[in-house]
């Protein structure tokens, strides 16, 4: 199960997923992911089995019992190996990263520990929840075995696994699927829940986990065309200039660049339309009123560069 979307408050501009480990086919899910959006794969699994391997980490001998045993390390220590990755990975690539963060959250006290100790990190935005039979998981299990080397990869861990997943992890995706209706109710920006049957082929439930990024990920998508029009607006050459391919600006002024592919003059905007052509080329298109009232219809082609740039426009009247 893939679990909570998050839009984080780094210093850079960030977005993260949260994730609990089973084997519903999310490991593939995350490489997909990985190869055709802006992500970053952060395990928390993975990073507690690291620990115990640091002679000097105080938690070594703690983890490995809890990793063994089937139970759930400290939520704190979790989130400070959590933290810590997710920084050296943003400070890496980039802002409007996706962070693919597989283990957390387990239960609510690992939900009230991020809402504590996270809060000026980030904030919870959606939840990929993917499901699959239990006999289905253990033989998939049984077979990771073979060669994983993990020494939590066995039916009797793997079962205390699936009964604290049962107790104290459904309950946590039951109260933000709650959030998300009282939210919605509220006409407020939500965090979105998709049930995806991790119980069907690889391009089957690939399918169903683009279309649930391409809908968390269209947010950046029209913000930053937002950010755009309010340039266009307000004529601010900073701001428009922040938004834009970076090559447009190498032969002349942002001022003029500016004038020169907007106008001084932003009409009405409607018809909007957002078409994913990959997980890092989106097009939004829409007619707009130009100058003179000439009515226009504008699609723009935005490129994830470290941020959501509009690389490509064209312009044509509307007839």
């Amino acid at each position: 199960m893939l679990i909570v979307m998050v839009h984080t408050h780094l210093t850079i501009f960030c977005h993260h997923l949260l994730s609990i480990p089973t084997c519903t086919g999310k490991g593939t899910q995350s490489d997909l992911m990985k190869e055709n959006y802006p992500c970053v794969h952060l395990s928390a699994g993975e990073l507690l089995r690291a620990e115990t391997k640091k002679e000097e980490s105080p938690h070594k001998e703690l983890i490995e019992k809890c990793l063994v045993s089937g139970n759930i390390v400290p939520v704190e220590i979790s989130l400070s190996l959590l933290e810590a990755a997710m920084k050296e990975a943003a400070d890496k690539g980039g802002k409007s990263l996706i962070f693919l963060i597989d283990g957390f959250p387990r239960n609510f006290d690992n939900l009230h520990g991020w809402v504590r100790c996270m809060k000026n990190v980030a904030t919870v935005w959606g939840v990929l929840n993917y499901q699959c039979p239990l006999e289905e998981l253990e033989r998939r299990i049984l077979n990771r075995a073979k060669d994983s080397g993990r020494s939590d990869d066995n039916l009797q861990s793997a079962r205390k696994r699936f009964a604290t997943f049962e107790q104290e992890t459904v309950p946590v995706v039951d109260t933000l699927r709650n959030v998300e209706s009282i939210l919605r109710e509220r006409n407020e920006p939500s965090l979105c829940v998709f049930d995806i049957s991790g119980d069907q082929t690889v391009e089957e439930v690939w399918a169903e986990t683009q279309a649930a990024l391409n809908h968390m990920i269209s947010y950046d998508v029209l913000t930053a065309q937002s950010q755009l029009l309010e340039a266009v607006q307000k004529q601010d050459a900073g701001l428009y200039r922040q938004v834009c391919a970076e090559e447009w600006f190498e032969d002349d002024a942002p001022e003029s660049i500016l004038q020169k592919q907007e106008g001084d003059r932003l009409g009405a905007i409607c018809n909007v339309k957002i078409t994913f052509e990959s997980g890092t080329k989106v097009a939004v298109e829409y007619d707009r009123t130009m100058k003179d009232d000439l009515q226009v219809h504008e699609k723009r082609l935005w490129s994830y560069e470290g941020g959501w740039k509009n690389i490509h426009f064209s312009r044509l009247p509307v007839k």
